[in-house]
């Protein structure tokens, strides 16, 4: 039962730690898309 826990901890800061990187390149792909966007709008 320890070691099923002990590993559960180590997955959630695992996917924690993952969750954090996926919202942040999420983030940057919006942020980027956003950008292109505008530099069309603007450009056009």
């Amino acid at each position: 039962m320890a070691l099923i826990t002990g590993n559960l901890r180590v997955f959630s800061k695992l996917s924690y730690r993952w969750r954090l990187r996926a919202y942040f390149f999420f983030a940057a792909f919006l942020t980027k898309e956003n950008n292109m966007y505008l530099i069309k709008k603007l450009t056009c």
